[in-house]
């Protein structure tokens, strides 16, 4: 079906119809006719009752608690889509997945963090490593630039991206770019974002920052993923949470909530731990060969993540807390291997 669905009763479509839209779309052809036709729904934005997630002025409908426990797996998750939010696990989980969900909006905890810059700032307040617009020649043009030093007296060093000479310049000739700088970027902060690539180790996300951060598998659903394109497909809209911002530049997100934390990267709090310090950890979610698990850094704030093997402890229940060993830090995925064994001097 390559012609627009744009007046096209869904409920119509036989299942080969239903299929052959969604592949269209880029999306998974998998399941029931409900599920296909759900997913569709959700996809192209029609309404279809309480499932459509869509009221008669186009707003999404705010359920109750009691509503929502109510519903069908293949209505929660065709909801849960709309949401940008993983469809996959049980009933219990999908129900309070959509409950969260709709709490924030109720209270509209879950407003989007713009990339811009408020009104009024002037321009002023500048940061090494913002990405800016800046004029240093006579014809007055635009260019875009990094900040590499900020003065007292008004002046504001910044280095060209294409010339790469670092100049002096006056505020009133530096304006923000439409990018976000990783450097106002903090742990924990949470942006909706747009899926623009799939890779074997999970998916980049645009956040608007002046570049595309990673959310790796462990880190696409509190449960374990084996396909990152069985959650999430290209153009979709995401809720992420900064996880870190490592020194080599890169920008690790994470579409399980990470809280504030002081540290740019959580990780770099267990790099010089000895394999003999023990760390407080929660239990996040199984995985075939182990567990993840939320490592809290002795700041008592900061908090990384760790993969438990089986054979380095002693199966501990999801959502309990346990006390573990860094035994290795894995710098470029951001993740901690971890034990719960007694250390063994050699």
């Amino acid at each position: 079906m390559g012609q627009s669905l744009a007046g096209v009763d869904l409920k119509g479509l036989t299942v080969k119809q239903l299929r052959e839209a969604l592949k269209a779309h880029g999306l998974s052809t998998s399941g029931k006719k409900a599920e296909l036709l759900a997913l569709l729904q959700a996809s192209t934005g029609s309404a279809a009752g309480p499932a459509g997630g869509a009221s008669s002025e186009g707003r999404p409908e705010l359920l109750t608690d009691e509503e929502v426990a109510g519903l069908r797996v293949f209505e929660l998750g065709n909801l849960l889509v709309q949401r940008g939010l993983p469809r996959i696990g049980k009933k219990a989980v999908l129900v309070e997945r959509l409950r969260a969900a709709l709490a924030a909006e109720r209270s509209k905890a879950a407003e989007e963090l713009s990339p811009g810059t408020e009104e009024g700032s002037g321009g002023a307040d500048f940061k090494v490593g913002d990405h800016v617009e800046a004029q240093w020649d006579a014809d007055d043009k635009w260019h875009p630039a990094v900040v590499t030093s900020v003065s007292d007296d008004g002046s504001v060093e910044v280095r060209g991206k294409t010339a790469r000479k670092v100049t002096a310049v006056e505020r009133s000739n530096v304006r923000r770019s439409e990018k976000l700088s990783l450097a106002r970027l903090q742990v924990g902060q949470k942006f909706r974002g747009r899926v623009q690539r799939m890779i074997s180790a999970g998916a980049f996300v645009d956040i608007g920052a002046d570049r595309n951060g990673l959310v790796r598998m462990s880190r696409m659903a509190e449960q374990h993923v084996t396909y990152g394109q069985d959650l999430v497909v290209l153009g979709q809209e995401v809720d992420v949470w900064v996880y870190r911002i490592p020194d080599n530049g890169r920008l690790g997100l994470s579409m399980i909530e990470y809280k504030p934390s002081p540290a740019r990267d959580p990780v770099q709090s267990f790099v010089a731990a000895s394999s003999e310090e023990w760390f407080d950890g929660y239990v996040r979610y199984a995985a075939p060969h182990g567990y993840y698990v939320d490592v809290k850094a002795h700041d008592g704030v900061s908090v990384a993540q760790g993969f438990l093997n089986k054979g380095a402890s002693k199966l501990p229940e999801v959502g309990s807390t346990v006390s573990v060993r860094v035994t290795r830090v894995v710098q470029e995925s951001g993740t901690l291997y971890l034990s719960m064994l007694s250390y063994k001097r050699a």
